[in-house]
């Protein structure tokens, strides 16, 4: 097990140690095929010539290559028909040249409306990349366009930048500069540039092949260093895995299961997961990891219902949301919740026994829970669940690291575990949904939460925050250094959940005089937000990795956009509110500026910022911004609407 301090080295794998026999034997051998069609093309001339003495050498050595190509292939996949195969891989192929980028939109007999919110995400294998989708993790949150995105509600943060660009209408720049891109990038592209790089990758990835001995001994060791990481740095927060188990069926060789496993897709979704969080943003684009677990998905794992489907599909969820295919992402969680749900995880189980094999359900259906909830105010879309049929009871903060899943629940620890964090997410859940539920309600009858309500759910926020235990607000030199990362996304959490509500309040009580309006209380949590997040970043900057980033990148960029909503309708402010609204900009501009380079989400949000306010000055220098539409959007606060 890696220790806490050591997670910055692991950044330093380098590529070229990837597993490539576990890729390989994961895909349906598609690489092979791939790989037997690339040597009949580069090996075997076009037109051969009688004349030269080396030909016979040269078609030997190429049938030669191609058998032991088709002998392997047969190895993985005994069932495998490989001319079938090779004609289907070849159609594709073709089909793919032939409507280019065409392919990733509808079909042009299709009548799509304005409104269709149809998305069209592609694949993450590295070989199919697509211009329209950078994988940057959270690139429509910093975009104006919902056009192939889904629908994404009022909570969502596509909804504060509208807000915004209806007074200063940052889209118009926003089109510009994305036609000026697309522009450049068709002068320096050449037609056929991405085939012949398809052709290199496929080509080199299969010349000199090491012998099976050498690629398990190396196999082994990335893979051992990749599930250090994802225990360290995933499963601290969401523990859809328990370590001793999992290691114990990766010792025993499990992961030599039959390619179409739900084993099979977990194992190399710990792997992805792993290498996202232990690598730079370019070197994971290059990662075969999440397309092995793809491929090895098949519809019979929909026949059955099992605990490990359950956790293959809930991983490759939270992964695709990361990864910036949040549709694709919301459907593997859709039959992840459906296959819980027919497993009965969100019922207690019968009887007096309570083992950890029972808490084990309950940590897994409470990770699902937070899943979905934390998502669906993330998208502004509606709850599937409801707390009124669920009687699971929430985890309990045990140290089970080496018990089995036999042995009796142990009492409670006083200190962190790999369970502290999903047991406050799944506290803080349930008032979330309440937050969520009353939101919707109000947005749907076209008004704002009553202030009395906002009142109540705000008391429970604090009663949330006080039953905390005190290790997750004691100073970070006394919180294990594994955990500063886990409770800080906990708390900013709940400061994003405040900002919703206060920012979906009416601003004052209807026959009370209230001492503190709405919008002064959302404006606070967000600079209170701002700081603390910059502040985390600047401190633990050597312990940063993708995860914490992108959650601090999301956070940080909502509770920025509202200050900046806010500061743009307001007609008139004092110098102190100024000062603090350009304090905590500015410390959020500089955040973010630190974290864009080695995080493409946060230098989109930068850019966004810094067009914000370039269109700002445009606008202020010619009109007042705040006299068109005193009542739209954000500037409707001010007036109780």
């Amino acid at each position: 097990m890696l220790q806490p301090g050591h997670g910055s080295s692991l950044r330093q794998l380098p590529e070229a140690e990837e597993p490539l026999h576990e890729r390989q034997r994961a895909q349906r051998p598609m690489f092979l095929l791939r790989q037997i069609r690339q040597d009949v093309q580069l090996r075997e001339p076009t037109r051969p010539d009688a004349s030269d003495p080396e030909e016979p050498r040269r078609l030997d050595a190429a049938e030669l290559r191609c058998a032991q190509l088709r002998g392997l292939l047969r190895s993985l996949d005994p069932d495998l028909d490989i001319e079938s195969a090779l004609k289907e891989a070849d159609g594709q192929r073709a089909e793919k040249e032939d409507t280019g980028s065409a392919s990733h939109t509808p079909d042009e007999s299709d009548e799509v409306t304005p409104h269709s919110y149809e998305w069209h995400e592609g694949s993450l294998s590295p070989e199919c990349k697509s211009s329209a989708h950078e994988n940057d993790g959270m690139g429509r949150m910093a975009m104006l366009s919902t056009h192939d995105s889904g629908y994404l509600g009022t909570s969502s943060g596509s909804q504060l930048l509208g807000e915004i660009d209806s007074v200063i209408h940052i889209s118009d720049a926003a089109k510009q500069q994305h036609q000026q891109q697309q522009h450049q990038q068709q002068q320096h592209q050449h037609p056929t540039s991405h085939r012949k790089r398809l052709r290199r990758s496929s080509s080199s990835a299969g010349q000199g092949l090491a012998p099976t001995e050498c690629l398990h001994l190396q196999s082994t060791y990335v893979a051992g260093r990749l599930m250090d990481a994802y225990f360290l740095l995933y499963n601290t927060s969401y523990p859809v895995l328990h370590e001793k188990t999992f290691r114990e069926r990766v010792d025993a060789g499990r992961r030599q299961r039959p390619g179409h496993s739900p084993w099979r897709v977990v194992y190399q979704m710990v792997l992805a997961i792993g290498h996202w969080l232990s690598s730079s943003e370019s070197e994971h684009l290059q990662s075969g990891y999440y397309s092995a677990a793809r491929s090895s998905l098949s519809l019979q794992m929909l026949e059955s219902g099992t605990i490990e489907t359950v956790q293959a599909f809930l991983l490759m969820r939270n992964y695709l949301q990361k990864r910036d295919r949040t549709n694709t992402g919301y459907n593997f969680g859709g039959l992840a919740y459906r296959m819980a749900l027919g497993l009965g995880l969100h019922r207690e189980p019968p009887g007096s026994e309570d083992t950890l094999g029972h808490e084990r359900r309950r940590q897994l259906f409470w990770t699902i829970y937070c899943f979905e909830s934390g998502f669906n105010i993330t998208t502004g879309r509606p709850p599937a669940m409801s707390q009124d049929f669920i009687d699971t009871r929430v985890p309990r903060n045990i140290d089970d690291k080496e018990l089995p899943f036999k042995a009796p629940v142990l009492p409670s620890v006083d200190y962190p575990t790999t369970y502290s964090t999903i047991i406050a997410h799944a506290e803080l859940a349930k008032i979330a949904d309440a937050v969520y539920h009353e939101f919707l309600l109000a947005k749907t009858a076209g008004t704002k939460i009553e202030y009395r309500v906002a009142e109540t759910l705000e008391r429970d926020l604090d009663r949330w925050r006080q039953a905390l235990p005190a290790y997750f607000v004691a100073p970070a030199a006394e919180c294990p250094s594994w955990f500063r990362a886990p409770r800080a996304v906990v708390l900013w959490k709940e400061q994003n959940l405040r900002i919703l509500l206060w920012r979906g309040s009416r601003l004052q009580h209807s026959y009370l005089p209230t001492k503190v309006d709405a919008e002064e209380k959302c404006l606070d949590v967000a600079m209170q937000t701002v700081h603390d997040i910059a502040a985390f970043c600047l401190a633990l900057e050597g312990a940063l990795h993708p995860g914490i980033i992108w959650y601090a990148t999301y956070f940080l960029f909502q509770a920025t956009l509202v200050l900046e909503g806010n500061y743009l309708t307001r007609a008139a402010q004092s110098e102190h509110d100024r000062a603090a609204w350009q304090h905590s900009v500015s410390k959020s501009r500089a955040c973010l500026k630190a974290l864009a380079p080695r995080s493409r989400p946060a230098k989109r949000c930068l850019e966004m910022l810094d067009r914000i306010h370039s269109q700002f000055h445009t606008c202020r220098s010619s009109i007042p911004i705040w006299a068109d539409k005193p009542t739209s959007g954000l500037a409707a606060r001010r007036t109780g609407l």
